[in-house]
């Protein structure tokens, strides 16, 4: 009896010993950075503040391993729409140039749906802050749209110049010359101090290229009184500034 019960026992031991390996095997198999990057990419959309913004900076933390994981994620036609806003804001810190990155962000540039900003707009942003070149042309043929969106989306307007400024893309100067006539601010309401004059930023960026085509349009503007808020300068202050550079 004694001798069937030790050996129905060390048998079961044998078995849990093996099982014990095989999962400790499986364990051994899972990437632990691989779960960790997966884990804080469904985080981004997390409701509680605190855990999305860890997810973001963990993102960031690890930088060019995370991209590949969040170019997929940002291509998905799964993802939302707060997580492909959190992915393009993300690349920006990030700033691996790579050319997957690259492009999943032009691939955003005609995705106009919101989350407080659209992701288009975060998408110019993002290509302005890895300094791709290669993104310039497309930048400007969305800015040069009309009607287009760039037409109700001031924000999106505002970081096309920005982006095309930063990659000092000379052929823009043409649209640029346009946007001087844009009043309009990037103000989400009324109660929003640090918005951008569109016409502000054109005069900044001409300026800049060294656009010497835009010296009558610019000195149009000298006298003008209207206030950039962000600046606190009024767009003739701007437009000055942009003649002292040419």
């Amino acid at each position: 009896m004694k001798k069937a019960l030790g050996g129905i026992l060390g048998g079961w031991l044998v078995l849990s010993g093996w099982g014990g390996m095989a999962i400790l095997s499986a364990a051994a198999q899972v990437d632990p950075l691989k779960q960790d990057i997966d884990n804080a990419i469904k985080d981004l959309a997390s409701e509680k503040f605190m855990r999305s913004q860890e997810a973001r900076t963990e993102l960031v933390e690890i930088g060019s391993k995370a991209v590949p994981a969040l170019v997929a994620s940002l291509g998905d036609s799964k993802t939302s729409v707060q997580i492909r806003h959190a992915i393009c804001e993300i690349l920006a810190r990030i700033r691996d140039g790579s050319k997957p990155a690259v492009n999943a962000l032009i691939a955003r540039l005609e995705d106009h749906e919101e989350y407080g900003t659209s992701v288009s707009s975060v998408a110019v942003a993002a290509l302005a802050a890895l300094g791709d070149d290669s993104a310039a042309p497309k930048i400007t043929d969305l800015l040069k749209r009309s009607p287009g969106p760039v037409d109700t989306d001031k924000t999106l307007k505002y970081e096309c110049i920005r982006a095309l400024v930063i990659l000092r893309h000379k052929p823009a100067a043409e649209v640029l010359r346009k946007g001087l006539e844009d009043k309009r601010t990037t103000a989400l309401d009324d109660s929003d101090d640090y918005s951008h004059l569109i016409a502000a930023a054109s005069a900044e960026a001409l300026g800049k290229l060294r656009a010497g085509e835009a010296v009558d349009d610019l000195g149009k503007l000298l006298k003008e009184e209207i206030k950039d808020k962000f600046s606190d300068h009024t767009l003739g202050w701007h437009a000055a500034k942009a003649l002292q550079r040419i």
